[in-house]
């Protein structure tokens, strides 16, 4: 005795199977990534790209600052490079939302160093 089912509900059913394969590779591979950094150093790298947070050198890099800097040569550069990259006058919103993250990456690291 063998149980018919709708084809709609035997495809339906192929591509939930397929998704949750696809899924648990997706997972297994990004675990094994996360692995792979945190054994070669990169774990705090890595909580970091999770949690959305900027590593401070790359914050340095995008604002083209040097240590040391004040919190008032950290927002002069940011508002700079925000200005410049306006959309209005063809900048790009994605690299002001780059410079916002930098210059709250280092606003923090300052935080940090008054602790």
């Amino acid at each position: 005795h063998s149980i018919d089912m709708a084809p709609w509900a035997r495809l339906l059913a192929q591509v939930l199977f397929t998704a949750g394969n696809v899924f648990v590779r997706a997972f297994t591979q990004a675990l094994q990534q996360a692995q792979h950094q945190s054994a070669s150093g990169g774990a705090k790298q890595a909580a970091n790209k999770l949690m959305g947070k900027m590593d401070p050198g790359q914050a340095r890099k995008i604002l083209n600052m040097e240590q040391p800097y004040t919190a008032e040569q950290i927002t002069k550069q940011f508002e700079n490079i925000f200005k410049y990259n306006d959309p209005k006058v063809g900048g790009s919103y994605y690299l002001q939302c780059k410079a916002e993250h930098a210059k709250n990456t280092l606003h923090e690291e300052l935080a940090k160093q008054w602790e």
